[in-house]
Formats: structure tokens, sequence, C-alpha cells
């Protein structure tokens, strides 16, 4: 990971790089991934890393990071609307590369179905640049934050590195779907509850709790007794549904490899769901308010 993100210097200093080092993200990818080996891990490990530097590009309160992020959006976005044109940033040039990598053997089907996810992706990432909206509401947050957890092209890749597809008959039924809704919620409503004092920090406005603060006019107590109960309502939620699985695939008359592939697709859920969580509880730079002054200090990341 390291070592591809210096040789497109998506980092510009040794600092910002011990920075980096220090949020464990390598840790994050075996535990998303970990039946991931070789060149897999690898493709996996370099995924990760780049869309957590644009995350923070993205969020920086600067005007000059903005800037630089609009054009990081808008270099991404021209590899997917079919231009041509030649990137013009150090990320699209790395993006462009590991896309390779990320669609290798995959079918035309699977390739178009996650190509939209991802322009989807960085075209939200565009528009959440501008901050002039303010705090969102609850509902306007879920809908982007869906998008931007990134939840649906991860289980994607964790097809590409498994070896297998999910059937296209089966993508749409509404109990994988609906499974889907709740893993991105018991992804990102714990990530909200870890993050919030070093997004606060940094001025960030899209994190459930700040959401519900503003929108119930209550406490911090109170917002993370609410995202407690959405967290076991999903939980409860997921467990329901994946009893459900068995008949569904009964249903649809699936063979034994398209039983196999759902199976494994629902444990893909579930190894992001915990995975996720144990590497937030073990406080990476990322989240831990006390590395604030440290990303400031080696220009990781702007002062707010």
């Amino acid at each position: 990971m390291l070592g591809w993100i210096r040789h497109y210097r998506l980092l510009g200093t040794e600092a910002e790089v011990g920075y980096f080092r220090a949020m464990r993200m390598p840790e994050l990818v075996a535990r998303l991934y970990p039946n991931a080996i070789g060149v897999d891990l690898d493709a996996m490990a370099d995924l990760m890393g780049i869309v957590g530097l644009l995350n923070d590009q993205i969020d920086s309160p600067a005007c000059s990071r903005a800037a630089a992020a609009t054009e990081i959006c808008h270099d991404l976005l021209s590899f997917y609307d079919g231009s041509g044109v030649a990137s013009a940033t150090s990320y699209g040039r790395a993006w462009r590369e590991l896309w390779s990598r990320l669609t290798k053997d995959m079918s035309e089907a699977w390739q178009a179905h996650v190509r939209r996810l991802v322009r989807e992706f960085f075209a939200t990432y565009l528009r959440r640049i501008d901050r002039s909206a303010g705090v969102p509401s609850v509902a306007q947050y879920m809908e982007t934050r869906k998008i931007t957890a990134f939840v649906e092209p991860m289980l994607l890749f964790g097809e590409r590195v498994g070896h297998f597809e999910l059937p296209n008959r089966v993508r749409q039924v509404p109990v994988l779907r609906d499974l889907l809704a709740q893993t991105e919620m018991l992804m990102y409503l714990p990530n909200d509850v870890h993050a919030v004092e070093r997004e606060e920090q940094r001025g960030e406005v899209n994190n459930m709790l700040l959401v519900l603060e503003r929108a119930n006019a209550c406490s911090r107590t109170r917002a993370i007794e609410h995202i407690r109960t959405m967290v076991r309502q999903a939980s409860e939620r997921f467990l329901e549904l994946e009893s459900q699985i068995p008949a569904m695939c009964e249903k649809l008359r699936l063979d034994a490899a398209e039983t196999s592939a759902v199976a494994k697709h629902v444990q893909d859920m579930r190894y992001m769901i915990g995975g996720v969580y144990e590497w937030a509880r073990g406080r990476p730079a990322r989240y831990a308010p006390e590395a604030a002054a440290l990303a400031v200090a080696c220009g990781y990341q702007d002062p707010s």
C-alpha cells in the first residue's frame, strides 16, 4: 500500500506518510477481506488507501485543498465518462492503473455494475466539497451516506478477490437489497460514533451524531442512545433476513455454485460489519482526537 502510494505521490512528505501509517489502513483491509492473498490483497490495500486519502481531501476545510479535491473528482469522473482525456492528477493516474486490477477476470455485467456505483461515489464526493448547505437533515444524510460509505462497491470487490460473482438474477432480490441496507447502517453508524470528536474538530458536518443533535435539538448522550437503538434494530433485521437466505435460494432454484456465491456474499457482509467496527475500536489515528494536532503539523490535514 505505502509503496504504491509513494509511487504515485499521493502523499507529499515522509511526515505525511508516517501519519498515514498511524491510521493502520492495512489492518482494516485485512479485516475486511480476510481471505484475500497475494495480488488480490495488494489490490484491495491500494483501493482502501486511495479511497481513504480521497475522503480526507474532500473533508478538508481549506479552500486550496477543496480546489484540489474538485480537480481530482473531475479527473476521476472523466475516466468513466468516456472522454478519453489523459489524467490530469496523480490520483487519476493511480486510479486508472488500479482499475485494471480491480476488474480483472470479471464479467462485463459485473464491471458495468461496479462502474456505475464508483462513478456515483465520485460524483457524490464532488457535491460534498461544497459545505454551504450546512448540516443535512437525517433523510438527506442517510441518502448520501449509503453512497459515500462505499459498502456496495466494497462487496463487489469482495467478489473480485473471492473469485466468484453473485448471480445477476439475485442482485436485486428484496432480501439481499434489504441485507445490503442493514449492512450499510451497521458499518457507518458505529463509525460515526467513533469519529465524531475528530470530525467535529475538523469542522465536518456529515456525521449522524451531529445530524441528530441538530434535527432533534438533543444532547450528545441522547443522540448516541438513538444510534444504539438504530444499530440494535439493524442487527436484528440483518439476522432475520439472513435466516431467509436458504428459502430464497430454494425458491429461485439456484444451483450449488449460485447458492455458494450467495453464502459467500452474505459472509462478506459479516466480515465488513465486524471489520470496520473492530478497526475503529482500536482508535487508529484517523479517529483519535489526540492525533489531530499531529495531522496538522505534518501537513496531512489543514487547520479547521
